[in-house]
């Protein structure tokens, strides 16, 4: 699986040759310690109800037996389904419409069990053209399980039917009551905690290339899977008409509460992230889950997740 997640994140890129070179590898850390922080380069959430690009801002540090990974994302685009699915926009609007998304994440990693396995290093030597060319040696990593507890709070669009919804009238200026609209979007404010296990390859290398000189790689790989609940969550009313005209005068409209509509509480994530530890890089993840929410179909719950991130990073040990 390391190959192909190896492979994945240069293909793109260049075609890539192995060499076998003379090389003496003069430092081989298992376990290493490092910071870093990161900003967005390209993300994109896929949900059949609700997706967006969207960018993460934040740090992860590995000292010893803990892992801390803090993020701070936000949305830079709502509503594609407009273009795939050809959605009317609701007549009822949320008062935060002009909202972007936004959320904090707080993760806490802790290490239950550690070995150290077998493995090959990647040490690049030089770039032609097209082409990239490497070398290998084998070396030695860490494989790490770890039990995790997060934290997440924010708000987000959400997409919904009628029949998904239960709409009480809170009130209006008048004795006018229109009918309640076929479709919904508005902003839902959640707090949910995670609750799950990770494995991590994990290693630092360096080596003497006959010809090339000193070479560095590194890697760290995570694979991880999270309970997901919502343990409270407030969906911002919806209108009709326009409460305030220009004048300060009232108009003509009703308000929709809609926080009696069900919730879906649990959900679950399957993910996988990569990166090498250095100064610069680039990080790569993807994931799939069942974000707990609104209760409609299993459909509308779903999401798929392919994330990108340029860090910057210092080893620590």
């Amino acid at each position: 699986m390391k190959k192909i997640f190896f492979l994945f994140s240069i293909l793109f890129l260049s075609e890539i040759t192995f060499s076998q070179i003379n090389l003496e590898v003069t430092k081989n850390n298992p376990d290493p310690d490092f910071i870093e922080f990161h900003i967005p380069f390209l993300s994109l959430d896929f949900s059949p109800s609700n997706s967006t690009f969207f960018g993460d801002f934040g740090m992860r540090l590995k000292k010893q037996k803990f892992y801390t990974d803090i993020e701070y994302r936000i949305d830079y685009l709502n509503g594609l389904e407009e273009y795939y699915y050809s959605r009317e926009t609701p007549e009822a609007t949320s008062v935060y419409y002009t909202k972007s998304p936004k959320s904090l994440f707080i993760n806490i990693g802790y290490t239950i069990k550690q070995d150290e396995e077998e493995t090959e290093a990647h040490f690049h030597l030089k770039s032609s053209g097209n082409v990239t060319y490497y070398t290998t040696a084998p070396v030695t990593q860490s494989d790490i399980m770890m039990v995790n507890l997060g934290f997440r709070k924010g708000f987000t669009w959400v997409n919904c039917t009628k029949k998904e919804l239960i709409f009480e009238n809170n009130g209006s200026s008048s004795s006018f009551t229109p009918p309640l609209p076929e479709q919904v979007s508005t902003m839902m404010d959640y707090t949910y905690l995670q609750v799950g296990v990770s494995n991590i390859k994990l290693g630092y290398w360096e080596a003497n290339i006959e010809g090339y000189g000193k070479r560095k790689s590194s890697r760290f790989i995570m694979y991880y899977t999270n309970l997901l609940l919502l343990i409270n969550s407030k969906i911002d009313p919806i209108y009709y008409g326009q409460p305030i005209d220009q004048s300060g005068n009232n108009l003509l409209y009703t308000k929709y509460d809609l926080n009696k509509s069900k919730r879906s509480v649990l959900g679950l994530n399957i993910g996988a992230s990569m990166n090498n530890i250095s100064r610069f890089g680039l990080i790569m993840g993807a994931e799939v889950g069942y974000i707990p929410g609104i209760k409609g179909s299993i459909l509308s719950n779903l999401s798929f997740t392919i994330n990108s991130k340029i860090y910057f990073g210092k080893l620590l040990n």
